[in-house]
């Protein structure tokens, strides 16, 4: 494969929301939860482990309303003696704070989380926190609530705790909901990745029995039959039915709780409103600054049970609660709200962790001004911590409000759009808002800005699957660059040229146009595109079979590591392992590999991480490594947001470990990797896919469906001079009585194949450690 390119303190028992029994009053204390011993038990259990050094990453999981966090709650009060917890949260911002729960206990966690935070500094902050879980004799326990609304850089802390916690005296506590997650959440990829490291664990929070409903429901005029019925067990709905004290059971939760808040007074309702304009935690000061607030009205709605006083805070009993409130509010009073709760937090003093809840609140507002200012200093702080996602959408946020910028200062929101969603796979969007900024660099006379853009537009639409855009979007970049002083934009477009004829394999070319990159990379003093010019040029030249390209690439590396650019150092891995890989030395492309795969976990590059696990895959397959090859494949595929490319070599390995085992299940993976195939590069991909293919067929005893497999991607072997592919679908055209001629081309064991010497191909194969290759030459012979 060639690579391209909150805190709590803690929490007061009497919160509501989940199953806990009350005395069935609106206001009735909450005093102990119902059918939860095993849960409080395994995580009790936990704590003993991290208490010991092995630490623990547990996930937390049920459906909104099920009890996460009275079930949390109840684990740190019963183990108050032993261990305090801090609380972080996440909150259901549309672009949510970068590293919000982070923020939220960074000072009371102690060590120089708070100072890397300051700083935006996402790395430091990372291994600040890691230090300060481990400082000290005492167990650590830090709890961050609500992860499905984490913003990107959280999730990644998840993931970078989840692999190192083992061996420190913490538990990390994180609760999500799991009905709240699409398929294409990244915090599924987090789950999925994390799912074989020993010290994390799930835990599901599941909906109530009716043994419970009815205990619950004891000496109340509901029938408890049907409470459970209507409700599904969830937990926070039948608390919520049971204290209306009606006979009848809402429809659904927020009629419950509209039920509940018709019976406050204006006033109160007034307050509520508010708080709920403000969100899920009310800064005191804030909040009874309200004109509508009074301290009456947010009595009464502690009295009523919908908020509570964590002092320094206002807190809405459940999410649930405030949701159906905001919604519920009129629409003109609600943006009002918001204007208000924007006018008071700009009053506090400046922190940077506070924009993403400013912009939010500009944005409901209506506030077109301070939205155009807020949002992107939301965008690129979240950027500086690496939450691309929440950059993305709030350079998108702020487009929405740009009608009254100049063109230059919406060509930069643009462009600084289409980096952030490049670099979150939202090719699409990406591709649209650089395209937008292009033209409006042209009509501002900005040359230089218009050909850098049509650069990266190029290798946008490459990684997208759109070759012949790609090829343009190019030319007509250097159509625009050349004939400028040169510079650091001009040699990346050589390096993009490059690029383009190595996956188009037209290696001379590539060498040719990566050399030119090169000499203007010194010129200019350009590390990436130097790293990116020397990776093609060494790439392009081992897979022509010179072995002086790897020299090339590990120089590739050295600049790409001592620049930091940690892009590029995971690219010359994985080509390091494709070149060797094509000169028939899996044991040296697994070493390179396994080398890549440590720097990304070292630094946190998942995405880089999955494609080099990718090739991983498929050189532990060709290696006989079966089961690592299978494992990696099956959690690969099971990652949602997985590149498309880099689906192809755990979709063709899995499809043909089915196959030799006798499993029917492959076809809807070769099937898959067929059509992956063409736009990610038919030249690099087709051969490989049609080999997997004829695999197949041959092995369900269908012979005649080989040649019409492979015929297309036999000539693009020829045209391109790969050996292996050359070799290895010629010789399943020779097994069908299909090959007019013996190529010249073939890497060495398929050419003594070929030449019917298979005692002397197996014993190469052997050699050179492909174990199932060999013994394939030997069943030729019979």
């Amino acid at each position: 494969m060639v690579y391209s390119q909150a805190e709590h303190g803690h929490r007061r028992s009497s919160l509501l929301g989940a199953h806990r029994i009350e005395d069935h009053q609106p206001a009735g204390p909450v005093t102990r939860l119902a059918e939860r011993d095993e849960q409080l038990a395994a995580l009790t259990s936990l704590l003993s482990d991290a208490g010991t050094g092995d630490g623990r990453l547990v996930f937390v999981g049920g459906e909104a309303g099920a009890g996460k966090t009275a079930l949390v709650d109840a684990f740190c009060s019963a183990s108050a003696a032993r261990v305090t917890a801090l609380w972080g949260s996440c909150e259901p911002l549309s672009a949510p704070r970068p590293l919000g729960p982070l923020v939220d206990v960074a000072k009371r966690l102690g060590g120089n989380v708070a100072d890397r935070l300051d700083e935006g500094d996402r790395d430091g902050a990372f291994d600040a926190t890691l230090a300060a879980l481990d400082a000290g004799a005492d167990t650590h326990l830090l709890v961050f609530e609500d992860v499905h609304w984490a913003d990107e850089a959280t999730l990644d802390l998840l993931e970078f705790l989840g692999r190192r916690i083992g061996s420190v005296r913490a538990m990390v506590v994180a609760t999500f909901r799991d009905d709240a997650i699409p398929q294409a959440h990244q915090l599924r990829s987090v789950l999925g990745d994390l799912a074989t490291t020993t010290a994390v664990r799930r835990l599901a929070v599941t909906p109530l029995s009716q043994a419970a409903v009815n205990a619950l429901a004891e000496g109340t005029a509901i029938d408890p039959v049907a409470l459970h019925r209507e409700t599904a067990g969830n937990a926070f709905f039948v608390t919520q039915v049971l204290a209306n004290g009606s006979r009848e059971v809402p429809a659904t939760v927020t009629d419950a709780v509209l039920a509940r808040v018709g019976r406050l007074s204006g006033q109160a309702r007034a307050a509520l409103e508010a708080a709920a304009a403000v969100g899920l935690r009310s800064e005191s000061s804030v909040l009874r600054s309200i004109p509508t607030v009074d301290g009456s009205g947010l009595d009464e709605c502690i009295t009523a049970g919908l908020l509570e006083f964590d002092s320094p805070h206002y807190v809405f009993r459940h999410e649930l609660v405030r949701q159906s409130v905001h919604d519920a509010t009129p629409v003109g009073c609600r943006s009002a709200l918001h204007a208000a709760v924007l006018a008071q937090l700009r009053a506090l003093p400046f922190a940077s962790d506070r924009l993403a809840r400013l912009a939010e609140h500009a944005e409901h507002a209506g506030d077109a001004a301070a939205v155009a200012e807020l949002a992107p200093a939301a965008a690129r702080a979240a950027s500086g911590l690496q939450a691309h996602r929440e950059a993305a959408a709030q350079y998108g946020r702020a487009l929405r409000f740009a009608e009254a910028l100049g063109p230059a200062e919406r060509a930069e929101l643009l462009e600084q759009r289409a980096a952030e969603c490049y670099l979150i796979d939202l090719l699409s969007e990406s591709i649209t808002a650089r395209t937008e900024a292009v033209a409006i660099r042209a009509t501002l006379g900005q040359p230089l800005r218009v050909g850098d853009n049509m650069r990266r537009l190029s290798r946008t639409c490459w990684v997208a699957g759109h070759r012949a855009d790609a090829e343009e979007w190019a030319r007509r970049a250097l159509d625009t660059l050349e004939p400028l002083p040169p510079g650091p934009e001009l040699a990346m477009a050589y390096a993009n040229e490059a690029a383009l004829r190595m996956y188009r394999w037209e290696m001379p070319d590539a060498v040719a146009w990566g050399e030119k990159a090169i000499d203007l990379a010194e010129q200019v003093s350009d590390p990436m595109a130097m790293a990116n010019a020397l990776n093609t040029v060494g790439t392009a030249r081992m897979l022509m079979g010179d072995q002086e390209g790897a020299s090339l690439l590990l120089s590739s590396l050295k600049v790409a590591l001592d620049a930091g650019l940690e892009d590029d150092a995971p690219r010359a891995w994985v080509n390091l392992a494709a070149g060797y890989s094509q000169h028939l030395e899996p044991a040296k492309a697994a070493a390179y590999l396994t080398d890549g795969l440590d720097y990304c976990l070292a630094h946190d590059l998942y995405s880089a991480g999955m494609c080099i696990q990718a090739g991983l895959c498929e050189i532990q397959f060709r290696r006989g490594l079966w089961d690592e090859a299978r494992q990696l494949a099956k959690s690969l595929l099971e990652n949602r947001v997985l590149a498309r490319s880099s689906r192809l070599e755990p979709l063709f390995v899995l499809a043909l470990l089915r196959a030799r085992h006798g499993e029917r299940e492959a076809w809807p993976l070769l099937d898959e990797a067929l059509e992956l195939a063409i736009p990610a590069g038919a030249e690099q991909w087709l051969p490989l896919v049609a080999a997997a293919r004829a695999e197949a067929w041959w092995l369900d005893r269908k012979p005649d469906r080989i040649a019409a497999e492979v015929r297309e991607a036999y000539e693009i072997a020829l045209a391109n001079d790969d050996h292996w592919s050359i070799g290895h679908l010629a010789v399943w055209l020779q097994r069908v009585g299909e090959l007019a001629d013996i190529p010249s081309g073939a890497a060495e064991p398929f050419a003594l194949q070929l030449d019917g010497k298979y005692a002397d191909a197996s014993a190469v194969w052997a050699k050179r450690g492909y174990p199932y290759e060999a013994a394939l030459a030997l069943v030729d012979s019979s």
